[in-house]
């Protein structure tokens, strides 16, 4: 979704999207480890990480 600009849908689809931010919100589960998983790959792949 990041990379590429796209979003799947349930049918298996992907279509267009320009979206801008992304929201991990602090009561799912491990939501620690998903943000820390998160700021060193996608860190690697030279995407601006900023805080909100």
């Amino acid at each position: 979704m990041i990379l590429e600009g796209k979003i799947s849908t349930p049918k298996g689809e992907k279509i267009g999207t320009c979206a801008t931010t992304f929201c991990l919100h602090s009561d799912t589960p491990n939501s620690v480890e998903i943000l820390q998983y998160l700021h060193a790959e996608l860190g690697a792949k030279n995407v601006k990480i900023s805080r909100g």
